[in-house]
């Protein structure tokens, strides 16, 4: 059964990413706690610990599974340098999570 996410902010603006890629991917990791999360001993995704005040609107909670950005899972560094450098032309960021035993994506639109 779908299950009801938060309403996102309707999109990001395309300057605002600019900058937040440009700080790399640890600027990010620092704001936001997550661990893997490993079932019968194979990779599930990664955890949300704690999301920052400042996202209260992003959809994101405390429990949620982070199982792909942009279709693509995060397993290795490489794949999150692949999905960070995508994301500098992505028509838009989409996080697939797992929540209370379903699947929410939550979209959010990058306005040129």
């Amino acid at each position: 059964a779908p299950v009801p996410a938060p309403s996102p902010p309707t999109s990001i603006s395309r300057a605002s990413l600019t900058l937040v890629l440009a700080q790399g991917p640890g600027a990010l990791l620092a704001r936001v706690r997550v661990h893997a999360l490993v079932d019968r001993a194979r990779f599930a995704g990664w955890r949300i610990d704690a999301v920052p005040a400042a996202w209260a609107t992003c959809g994101l909670l405390a429990g949620d599974v982070l199982l792909r950005v942009n279709s693509r899972r995060v397993e290795r560094p490489e794949d999150l340098h692949a999905i960070w450098t995508a994301l500098g032309t992505a028509p838009a960021l989409l996080l697939e999570v797992a929540r209370a035993g379903g699947v929410v994506t939550l979209i959010f639109p990058i306005a040129d």
